[in-house]
């Protein structure tokens, strides 16, 4: 029976982002359930009022960083006063935990009251990965029974076109410190890495000053692409490089759609030993560090097996597809 819902936030603000989830998500969706705020004007969580008595169930995506929005404080009140009412009139709540906090502000009061909320407050906590639900059974034991581990879905795989590999890691993504990257860049760069690797950055920084830190480290072997390429793009690199590399140093990180696009990709993906790429530790193609300093000995053992990873990927994708999640996702919320 299809229900009416809440998806939180608007797909049209993520349309065209490097980002698509939540237009997948939208998309999805609405095949088989009635998104009340499709065609919601701009004002932010006033549209959860207005919608309110039209809704059955609200799922919301990185709510807790709403104290860093415009408005953040008087957002963060009328969000309170939301839960209040929601919990009065007995509508249900979905959380996605994408993260265990904010990237960039973990230390915010207001993120961190309004995460502990959606802790308390969720009918059902979605996360992609068994480290988020770990993560709540370790800092909030009493609710873990709310928690459904659903894989993060995948769009449909790129095609493989055995390319000459010139690159040896390619990191992509926006740019952001929590990502690690002048760290890693510091230790390549070290006495204690004894062969140079040749290794190409894409994304757009914001940050001037880690920009410049970035920049810092670029010579022959080192490039820096400071902009935003589409999917595409980033494929045929991601076709030119032995590796995909995550050099991501925050204990925050749970799920990662970069690591998901790169699956698309048919690329052999090296990342920290947490969070999803844990959980994925099973295929073949996905590789994991303890510290930087097994990147040299995980590089070398780097041998590429086509018919595997072909078989693997396609098994991943029949397997986690945006079909497969909305249909999980369905039982999860149509079951109290």
């Amino acid at each position: 029976m299809k229900k009416n819902i809440f998806l939180y936030p608007k797909h049209n603000k993520f349309y065209g982002s490097p980002n698509p989830y939540i237009f997948d998500f939208h998309q999805e969706l609405s095949k088989v359930h009635h998104i009340v705020n499709e065609r919601a004007s701009g004002l932010g969580i006033l549209n959860l009022f207005i919608y309110f008595f039209q809704t059955e169930i609200f799922i919301f995506n990185w709510i807790e960083t709403l104290p860093l929005k415009r408005y953040g404080r008087f957002q963060f009140v009328g969000f309170g006063l939301f839960l209040w009412l929601a919990r009065i009139f007995k509508k249900k709540i979905v959380w996605v935990l994408h993260n265990k906090g904010s990237h960039h502000q973990n230390d915010n009061k207001l993120v961190k009251k309004l995460f502990v909320l959606m802790i308390k407050s969720s009918d059902k906590i979605i996360t992609h990965s068994e480290s988020g639900k770990s993560f709540v059974a370790e800092t909030f034991p009493e609710y873990v029974d709310k928690v459904q581990v659903i894989m993060h879905p995948i769009r449909e795989l790129f095609p493989i076109h055995h390319r000459e590999k010139t690159t040896d890691f390619l990191i992509w993504g926006s740019v952001y410190r929590y990502k690690g990257i002048v760290k890693f860049l510091k230790y390549i760069s070290s006495d204690s890495v004894e062969r140079p690797f040749k290794v190409k950055i894409v994304g757009k920084c914001v940050d001037k000053e880690y920009q410049e830190e970035i920049e810092g480290f670029l010579d022959e072997n080192i490039e820096f692409c400071n902009e935003v390429l589409d999917l595409e793009e980033i494929n045929t690199l991601a076709q030119e490089s032995k590796f995909i590399l995550f050099t991501y140093n925050s204990d925050t990180v749970i799920s990662s759609g970069s690591l998901i696009d790169s699956i698309r990709m048919g690329s052999q993906i090296m990342g920290p030993n947490h969070g999803a790429f844990k959980d994925l530790s099973y295929l073949s193609f996905v590789h994991r560090y303890e510290d930087f300093s097994r990147i040299p000995d995980l590089f070398a053992a780097y041998e590429m097996d086509d018919k595997k990873t072909k078989i693997e990927r396609e098994a991943f994708y029949n397997g986690n597809n945006w079909g497969k999640f909305i249909e999980r996702l369905d039982f999860v919320i149509s079951n109290n």
